[in-house]
C-alpha cells in the first residue's frame, strides 16, 4: 500500500509561504486585523521572490532526516502559488510572473523526494468565508462557487506537476459543503498512488493532529510550528530549541507517528537564519 512509506518516513518538512509573508505577521493577518481585500490583495505587486530556490530547501530537508515535504500552494487568503486558470490572484499573474508550485515540485522531483502540496478548501475572498472557525454562516450564504473552485484547482495541481504523494487539505469549515467524496475520487483517479490526509469531511488515509501529539490507530502525524505562527513573522522569537524539536520528534516515532516540522520563508523565499540553526543544529 502507498500509505507504508508515509508510516516509515517519521520526519516531513511543512513549508508555509504565500503573500502573507510582505507584512510579516503569520498567515492568520488577514482575518486577525481584518484587512479589507483592497489593502490585501495589493500585497501581491510586492510579492516577488528573488531569493525562492526551492532546491535548497529540498537539500535541507535531506541533511536533516526528513523524508517528505508539503508546501501550502494556497492557504485561506486564497492566494495560489501556481497558474491557476480559474483565480487571477496567483504568483503567475501578479509581480513574480512564476509558476512558483512548479518549481518546487521540479527540485522534489529532481532529488527523489516525496512531494506534497497542501491546499485550503476556505477562501476568504468569498462573500461569508472570513470568519474564524466555528462561527456561525449567515443566513442565505452561497457557498457553491467557492466549493467549485475548489474542485477546479484540487484537479489543476494533480495534473500539472507530475507524480503528487501526499494531498493535505486544510479549511475544511464550514463542513458538509464540499462534496468530499466526489472531490476525492477524482484525486485518485488521476494520482492513483497519492495519500490524502483527514481535514476534507471524510477520513482518507492519514490524521492530523495540529500542535499537539494524538497517536491513532492508524497512520498519522503531528504538525508543529518551531516558533508561534506558521507563516513568516518577523516578531516571531518564541522558537523551540532543537532539544524541544528531538524530543517530540523521538515521542511521535515512539508512538508509531511522524512529525511534520513547518518552516516559514519570507517574502523573498529564504528560511530565516534563527530555523535554519535550529534544523541544523
Amino acid at each position: 500500500m502507498e500509505v507504508e512509506w508515509f508510516s516509515q518516513a517519521r520526519f516531513g518538512m511543512f513549508i508555509h509561504w504565500g503573500v502573507y509573508s510582505i507584512p510579516a505577521r503569520g498567515e492568520w493577518v488577514r482575518l486577525v486585523e481584518r484587512i479589507p481585500a483592497d489593502e490585501y490583495e495589493p500585497l501581491a505587486k510586492r510579492f516577488n521572490p528573488r531569493r525562492y530556490h526551492p532546491e535548497e530547501w529540498v537539500t535541507l530537508a535531506q541533511e536533516v532526516g526528513m523524508k517528505y515535504m508539503v508546501l501550502t500552494t494556497r492557504h485561506h487568503d486564497g492566494f495560489c502559488l501556481w497558474d491557476s486558470k480559474v483565480s487571477a490572484f496567483s504568483s503567475a499573474k501578479t509581480a513574480a510572473k512564476r509558476d512558483l508550485v512548479a518549481e518546487y515540485a521540479e527540485a522534489c522531483h529532481s532529488a527523489g523526494m516525496r512531494m506534497g502540496l497542501y491546499y485550503s478548501l476556505i477562501d476568504w475572498r468569498f462573500p461569508g468565508a472570513m470568519r474564524p472557525m466555528g462561527d456561525p454562516v449567515p443566513p442565505g450564504t452561497d457557498f457553491s462557487a467557492m466549493v467549485e473552485q475548489a474542485h477546479a484547482q484540487v484537479r489543476e495541481l494533480m495534473t500539472g506537476y507530475g507524480k503528487v504523494d501526499i494531498l493535505w487539505y486544510d479549511g475544511p469549515w464550514p463542513a458538509n459543503i464540499w462534496r468530499s467524496e466526489q472531490l476525492n475520487a477524482m484525486v485518485r483517479r488521476l494520482q492513483p498512488g497519492i495519500i490524502i490526509n483527514n481535514r476534507s469531511d471524510t477520513p482518507e488515509d492519514f490524521g492530523t493532529p495540529e500542535g499537539h501529539i494524538a497517536p491513532e490507530s492508524r497512520p498519522w502525524e503531528s504538525c508543529m510550528m518551531i516558533g508561534d505562527t506558521w507563516g513568516y513573522n518577523a516578531g516571531d522569537r518564541n522558537n523551540k530549541t532543537p532539544c524541544q524539536i528531538l524530543h517530540i520528534l523521538l515521542s511521535c516515532v515512539a508512538q508509531g507517528g511522524n512529525l511534520l516540522l513547518n518552516v516559514s520563508p519570507d517574502g523573498d523565499g529564504r528560511i530565516p537564519r534563527d530555523q535554519l540553526d535550529i534544523c541544523l543544529l
